[in-house]
């Protein structure tokens, strides 16, 4: 079976069996420790319900059990520095007038939006005495496609005031060596909305110069938030040329890289193809590092 282009490791749960994470069952139901990007996928899958009426399955020693039903998902850091949630199923639903968890992450997440933006032409490649480079014809072989502006979460932002980007403000933060504080604020904006790209992105770049596997999860957290939006099937265009289409974009590039830094070649080579066709204008330099990537060349500082 083929690697997924968005994910470093495929989860294929057809349900949820507690011989796959840290569990404690009691009288009232099952409180699971995983992975947060465990949890995402299983969200993203269907496995875990967004509503929390629709029960799960659950699998102990191989046979079913009773249903259960999303109660609450609580992060929390383990003692190797690696993020997890709590997950608790009980086996009544929760009470319709119970307040949300103010800890949740995931639970109600909805999809970012796609805003139809034209056609993407392949006609216009070339033009201007502009010659077709090889690794252009397959994509344009595809003929006209559509495209699209996803959807930019950025909570605490206002477009008429130029001083309140929280990107920004925690770009400068790192930048000036105050990593701790920048990273602060991106995780204070994830609280808020676990949407926001810009913020995975720009806490996988804190970590990538120092830590490629944490740079790596923070990356892939925001490809899988974008993989609800554009899955694998999605034949559509986000052209660089649309802003909001950058974050999307600037995570599977840092997901790409750490794959290949870490010498995962096939799977940096599927993602970066995976990233011409979603952008077949070509903007943050794949189309050269790809044949790199193909050669099995190890990864320097300089291919960044």
């Amino acid at each position: 079976m083929a690697r997924s282009p968005y994910v470093s490791k495929p989860h294929a749960y057809g349900v949820c069996t507690l011989a796959d994470f840290e569990a404690l069952e009691d009288s009232d139901g099952v409180t699971l420790r995983m992975p947060s990007l465990v949890a995402l996928q299983l969200y993203h899958d269907g496995v875990l319900p967004i509503d929390r009426e629709q029960p799960v399955e659950l699998r102990l020693a191989g046979k079913a059990t009773d249903q259960h039903f999303v109660r609450r998902l609580r992060g929390s850091m383990a003692a190797d520095g690696r993020e997890r949630v709590l997950l608790r199923l009980a086996r009544t639903p929760a009470p319709r007038e119970a307040p949300a968890d103010e800890h949740s992450w995931l639970a109600g997440i909805v999809p970012l939006k796609l805003i139809p933006f034209g056609t993407w032409n392949p006609a216009d490649r070339g033009g201007d005495g502009e010659r077709i480079q090889k690794w252009m014809k397959p994509f344009i072989a595809r003929g006209p496609r559509p495209s699209f502006e996803m959807q930019q979460i950025l909570p605490g932002w206002d477009p008429d005031d130029p001083g309140s980007d929280p990107i920004g403000e925690a770009v400068d933060l790192a930048e000036s060596g105050k990593i701790a504080r920048a990273k602060t604020l991106l995780e204070r904006l994830l609280a808020k909305d676990i949407r926001c790209l810009d913020a995975h992105e720009t806490l996988g770049t804190i970590a990538f110069s120092t830590n490629a596997r944490a740079a790596l999860n923070c990356y892939e957290r925001g490809v899988l938030i974008g993989r609800f939006t554009v899955s694998e099937d999605f034949k559509g265009v986000l052209p660089w040329a649309v802003i909001n289409d950058h974050p999307f974009h600037r995570c599977l590039h840092g997901f790409g890289l750490c794959f290949w830094r870490l010498q995962r070649f096939e799977e940096a080579e599927t993602l970066f193809n995976r990233m011409l066709c979603l952008n077949p204008s070509e903007n943050l330099g794949v189309r050269f590092v790809l044949p790199k990537v193909r050669a099995r060349a190890e990864w320097t500082e300089s291919d960044d």
